[in-house]
């Protein structure tokens, strides 16, 4: 399985960069051995904690170009991605998102343009797609909304 952590900086903890930590924290639980790999910006590459997780396969992207993530992800070759921040602009292989919160999609008109115009296109096309196989949600209450 591998995680795209292109968007985790090291400068400032939000819940995206725990809940990356936490998720392949838990991986490293389950009784079959999951090989995990992490894709990060190479500006993060050395302040990733990758030495606390071992097995943990590390890989780096100059730029957060979704081109170069699917190249680097061809070398890994997972079975699995999970994106837990962002939504790529198309799907290369099974994929599993975490909609950390549903505001943008349930009250666009409050969202900036490309919130509205954008990525809740995309998030529409993307539940249709059977590469998608399935969006996590931190609540319940995240869940009834969308």
């Amino acid at each position: 399985m591998a995680i795209d952590a292109r968007y985790w900086r090291s400068a400032f903890q939000t819940g995206i960069e725990r809940y990356i930590l936490l998720l392949i924290e838990a991986l490293g639980t389950v009784k079959n051995a999951v090989q995990v790999g992490v894709v990060v910006n190479s500006k993060e590459r050395d302040l990733f904690p990758a030495a606390s997780f071992p097995g943990l396969h590390l890989m780096s992207v100059a730029t957060s170009r979704a081109s170069l993530l699917t190249k680097s992800l061809e070398e890994f070759n997972p079975a699995l991605v999970h994106y837990p921040f962002n939504l790529p602009l198309r799907f290369d292989r099974p994929s599993v998102y975490t909609l950390h919160d549903p505001g943008r999609y349930v009250h666009p008109e409050v969202m900036v343009r490309r919130g509205r115009e954008v990525d809740n296109a995309r998030l529409q096309d993307h539940l249709r797609n059977p590469l998608l196989r399935a969006v996590i949600t931190v609540s319940n209450a995240s869940r009834a909304d969308i």
